[in-house]
C-alpha cells in the first residue's frame, strides 16, 4: 500500500475540485497569513483587524444557508461561481485601499467567497464517492491542500528579498506578493469553470431532515471550535509579531512546516480511523491538541512557540478531516448542503464574535485569548465524548 491512497471513483470532475483545493493552498499559504502582516505594516492595530477578521467570518455565516438554497435550485458548481467572483472584488479591494470601512467590505466579500466554498465544495466533492471511500478522499484533497500551503508558506521570504534588493518599504513589499499570489484566483476560477455542472436537487432546501440530529450535534461542537480559534487562531500572525518581533520571513517558514506536518497527518487520517474507528480517531487527537495549543500560549521564545504550533497542526487536522468525513456519511446525500450551511453558520459566528473577542483583549492581555480558546477545545472534547459515545457512523 502507497503513502497515498487514492479513493476509487476519482473521476476528471472530482480531480478539478482536487486542482482547485491545490490551487486555494498555494494561495492561502502565500498570502493567509501576510495580510494580517500587511495591514499592522500600514497601521492598523489588533482591533482594527479583528474587526475585519470578524466581517470576514460573520458574512461566512450569513451567506451560509443563502448558498445552501442556490446550490441546492441551480446546482453547487454553479453557485460557487458566484462566491468566486466575490473573491476576486475582495483581493481588488485589498490591493487598492486603505481605506477602514472599504476594507470591512472587503473582508465581508471574502467572506462571502469562503462561505460559498465551505458550504459547497465538500457536498459536491462527496458525492462522486461512497461512503467507505470518503476517508480516502477527504485524506487526500486535505493533503493535496495543506501541501500546496506548505509550500506558499515559503514565499514569505520573498517581501524581505525585495526589501533588499528593491529597496522596498515592509507594507510595498507585503502588497507586492499579494498582487502576484493574486493571479492563482483566476487559476480557481478557471477550473471550477472546467467541472460539469451538478444536477439540482428537486427537493430544494429544507430543514425537514432525517439529518436533523446530525446537523445540531455538529453545529454544537463547530461552533465551541469556532469561538475558540476566533479568539486566538485566527490572529495568531498578529500574537506571534507582537510577542516576538518576526515577520514574513520567520512566520512563512513555521507555517511551511506546520502544512507539511498537516499534510502528512491527513494521509494517515483514513488509516488511523481504519485503527481506532472515526469517533476514537477524532476524540484522540483533539485531545492531544491541548497541550500543544498551551505550548504556543506560554512558550518563553518564538522557536518554541513555533514548534508547539506546528505539531498541534497534525492533530487538529487529523480531527478535521475526520470530522468532515463522518458528518457526510452520517447525512444523506440529498441533505447535504443544508446540513453543511449549518454547520458552517455555527462555527463562524462564533468565530467572528471569537476574532472581534480576541482582538479587544490582546490590546490589554496578549496571552488572555489562547488561554480561554484551550478551555472551549476542552469542552469541545468533552462534548463530542458525550454526544457520540456508543454510537456507530450511520446512526444519526
Amino acid at each position: 500500500m502507497g503513502l497515498i491512497s487514492v479513493p476509487e471513483g476519482l473521476g476528471r470532475d472530482a480531480k478539478m475540485l482536487l486542482a482547485m483545493a491545490t490551487a486555494g493552498g498555494l494561495f492561502g499559504g502565500s498570502i493567509g497569513y501576510v495580510i494580517q502582516l500587511y495591514l499592522k505594516a500600514v497601521g492598523f492595530d489588533s482591533r482594527a483587524i479583528g474587526l475585519m477578521f470578524t466581517a470576514n467570518v460573520v458574512c461566512s455565516a450569513v451567506f451560509a444557508i443563502p448558498f445552501g438554497i442556490i446550490g441546492d435550485r441551480f446546482g453547487r458548481r454553479n453557485a460557487m461561481i458566484v462566491g468566486g467572483l466575490a473573491y476576486d472584488l475582495f483581493i481588488v479591494l485589498l490591493l487598492t485601499t486603505r481605506s477602514f470601512p472599504l476594507l470591512l467590505i472587503a473582508f465581508g466579500l471574502m467572506g462571502l467567497g469562503n462561505s460559498s466554498f465551505s458550504v459547497l465544495m465538500q457536498p459536491l466533492y462527496a458525492s462522486y464517492f461512497r461512503n467507505e471511500e470518503m476517508d480516502k478522499a477527504f485524506s487526500l484533497m486535505g493533503f493535496l491542500n495543506l501541501a500546496s500551503s506548505a509550500a506558499g508558506s515559503l514565499l514569505g521570504y520573498i517581501p524581505p528579498a525585495l526589501m533588499s534588493w528593491y529597496g522596498l518599504s515592509l507594507a510595498r513589499a507585503y502588497w507586492s506578493l499579494m498582487a502576484g499570489g493574486a493571479m492563482l484566483l483566476v487559476v480557481i476560477s478557471t477550473l471550477l469553470v472546467m467541472v460539469k455542472p451538478d444536477r439540482p436537487n428537486a427537493q430544494g432546501f429544507s430543514f425537514r431532515l432525517e439529518s436533523k440530529g446530525v446537523m445540531l450535534r455538529f453545529g454544537a461542537l463547530n461552533a465551541l471550535l469556532g469561538l475558540g480559534a476566533g479568539m486566538f487562531i485566527e490572529l495568531f500572525t498578529y500574537f506571534l509579531s507582537v510577542k516576538f518581533s518576526v515577520e514574513s520571513a520567520a512566520i512563512g517558514t513555521m507555517f511551511f512546516a506546520t502544512n507539511v506536518v498537516a499534510a502528512l497527518a491527513n494521509l494517515a487520517a483514513h488509516r488511523i480511523s481504519r485503527r481506532f474507528g472515526a469517533f476514537g480517531g477524532i476524540l484522540t487527537c483533539l485531545g492531544l491538541t491541548l497541550p500543544l495549543h498551551l505550548g504556543t500560549v506560554l512558550a518563553p521564545a518564538y522557536p518554541l512557540a513555533a514548534a508547539s504550533y506546528v505539531a498541534r497542526s497534525g492533530f487538529i487536522n487529523i480531527y478535521m478531516t475526520l470530522m468532515n468525513s463522518l458528518m457526510m456519511k452520517m447525512t444523506k446525500d440529498e441533505e447535504r448542503a443544508t446540513v453543511s450551511s449549518v454547520a458552517t453558520i455555527a462555527n463562524m459566528l462564533p468565530r467572528g464574535a471569537g476574532s472581534a473577542l480576541g482582538g479587544m483583549l490582546m490590546a490589554t492581555s496578549l496571552n488572555l485569548p489562547g488561554y480561554l480558546s484551550i478551555a472551549l477545545y476542552a469542552a469541545t472534547a468533552a462534548s463530542f465524548y458525550l454526544m457520540f459515545k456508543g454510537q456507530t457512523e450511520r446512526e444519526a
